[in-house]
């Protein structure tokens, strides 16, 4: 299962001692040097601002200023002690500039002192924030990070502060002092890895194998999201009924990520504006991890299903006309009982089922740990390593292929998490997204029963939607499997337009094993005249 970590080209393998490295080391010179002396009165603003410009950047080490969407960001922390990214200010620079740098003014009166020190010139401060950001120097940032995490090329960061390859902000929270990975970890390493993980996920009801791994896919992949140069689906945690774990599932998984509880989000109901407000302001703060509980209705968002696949995100700022584009990092999960996706959405999630099989879950439900967020708050460091350890050993034995499906649009992410998970003994992930697919939007079924009553019912040389219509209101068998979402065939006129509009919207979409589907075979009379093909000629009549 674990090749030999000693058949590792030494001059291949990664190092970390760099990124380890302890913050007590002796300071260099460097930090012990003079300020700057920056003179403002009697020059041009031009040349103040460009040698606080230098200023700046020279005390940027260990960078805190950051370049971010067209803006100038620093790292801060809310109340709760999580960070996030915050756009500064000229207020914000100013503070910047006075300890990058003694600012003063040079008096031509013998009878006054020749220099007098002063505040930084907000006008600099304004002169800086409305140059192009790309001229400014300030490194880029992508990501903000609360827990170690591997690079793309396999090397794992633990230290505190920027990641210029990865353009990723580390910001610890809570005690990590007992987060240790082996620089190449062996068999034994790796088993107990695996071991521990199962600890944390081992009494929640997961229907089949698949289930079980997937949740393992969900449990490392914010430690390896900045390994992934593309895009993660949405993880979906989901039930047949309340109280089987859903929740809690999450909670730990958000627990050993960011060292504090899960910050639940609720699900905009079929409002796509709001869907993009959110998903705006979510990805705008950095956030590593956003969850989306209890989704009690179709989930099926254009937003959303964008979110999941684009590198970048692109909007307008709340309040305001600035139109923003942002790197997209952020992992999504969902919750709910039973949920059902639509549109674009089946094909960008993987399904982790929780069946406890009774029908009061939570009053039957018994875990080895009873206080299992304590348990994992407690042992965070350690899991954290875990997750890492099975990361870092699939790197050292040069990350062997896995033979797990390959989604499209996350081709990346299923090659490391798969590689990972068969390395480490996991089995059968993402080995239900079959049964995710037929279990998602029931009207995409529906509409393939439809086309196939229309291709036994309507002319094979052809057909208009006003022909569908009337044949629609003359035939029980044809109305009784007619799609939910066409509504109403009374009035017939409105009818006949939203059908008219779900016929254009659904040309050449297949539809189940048949591959039903709609084709535009011309006009008669100003009208659109369609036909109903299949791939599959043995449909009975």
């Amino acid at each position: 299962m674990i090749g030999s970590s000693s058949a590792v080209a030494a001059d291949w393998l990664p190092q970390l001692q760099s990124d380890n490295a302890s913050e007590d080391s002796p300071k260099t010179l460097d930090h012990y040097r003079p300020l700057p002396e920056i003179r403002v009165n009697g020059r041009q603003l031009r040349d103040v601002s460009a040698e606080a410009l230098e200023a700046l950047n020279a005390a940027n080490d260990p960078a805190k200023v950051f370049a971010r969407a067209g803006t100038v960001v620093r790292v801060d922390h809310a109340e709760d002690g999580r960070p996030l990214i915050v756009q500064m200010t000229d207020v914000h620079l100013r503070g910047e500039m006075t300890r990058a740098a003694n600012f003063y003014k040079l008096s031509t009166r013998p009878v006054e002192p020749a220099r007098t020190p002063v505040s930084p010139p907000m006008d600099a401060a304004r002169d800086i924030l409305s140059r192009p950001v790309a001229e400014l120097g300030f490194p880029p940032l992508e990501a903000i990070a609360e827990a170690p995490f591997i690079r793309p090329d396999g090397v794992i960061v633990a230290r505190e502060g920027y990641d210029f390859e990865t353009r990723t902000y580390y910001a610890p929270v809570g005690d990590m002092s007992d987060f240790f990975v082996p620089d190449r970890p062996n068999a034994d390493d790796v088993d107990k890895a695996r071991a521990l993980i199962e600890d944390a996920l081992a009494e929640f009801p997961f229907e089949d194998e698949a289930s079980r791994a997937n949740a393992f896919a969900l449990f490392i992949t914010p430690e390896i999201r900045h390994a992934v140069v593309g895009n993660v689906p949405m993880g979906l945690i989901d039930a047949p009924q309340a109280g089987s774990g859903k929740t809690l599932l999450v909670s730990i998984v958000s627990e050993k990520t960011t060292g504090s509880a899960a910050a639940m989000k609720p699900a905009p109901i079929r409002d796509d504006d709001e869907w993009r407000k959110t998903l705006t302001a979510t990805i705008q703060a950095g956030q590593c991890l956003t969850i989306f509980d209890n989704v009690d209705h179709v989930l099926s968002s254009p937003s959303l299903a964008l979110a999941l696949t684009a590198s970048t995100w692109t909007d307008r700022v709340l309040g305001c006309t600035d139109i923003v584009t942002l790197p997209q990092r952020t992992v999504f999960v969902g919750t709910g009982n039973n949920i059902v996706l639509g549109g674009d959405l089946p094909r960008r999630c993987y399904w982790i089922r929780l069946d406890a099989q009774c029908s009061e879950p939570w009053r039957h439900r018994q875990f080895r740990h009873q206080d299992l967020r304590g348990w994992v708050r407690a042992k965070r460091g350690r899991l954290l390593s875990a997750s890492l350890t099975l990361a870092r050993a699939w790197f050292v034995a040069r990350c062997p292929k896995a033979d797990s499906p390959v989604v499209g649009s996350f081709e990346e992410w299923c090659r490391i998490v798969g590689g990972i998970l068969q390395f480490a003994g996991i089995s059968a992930f993402l080995g239900n997204l079959d049964e995710l697919y037929k279990q998602s939007d029931p009207t995409t079924a529906a509409r393939g029963a439809f086309l196939i009553e229309l291709h036994r019912r309507m002319s094979k040389s052809g057909f208009k939607g006003a022909e569908v219509a009337a044949r629609v209101r003359d035939d029980k068998e044809l109305r009784a499997v007619l799609p939910e979402d066409l509504g109403d065939i009374e009035p017939s006129a409105s009818f006949q337009r939203r059908l008219g509009k779900a016929l254009l919207k659904r040309v050449s979409r297949r539809y189940g094993d048949s591959g039903v589907h709609l084709v535009r075979v011309g006009t008669r009379q100003g009208a659109v005249v369609w036909a109903v093909h299949v791939d599959r000629k043995d449909l009975p009549p």
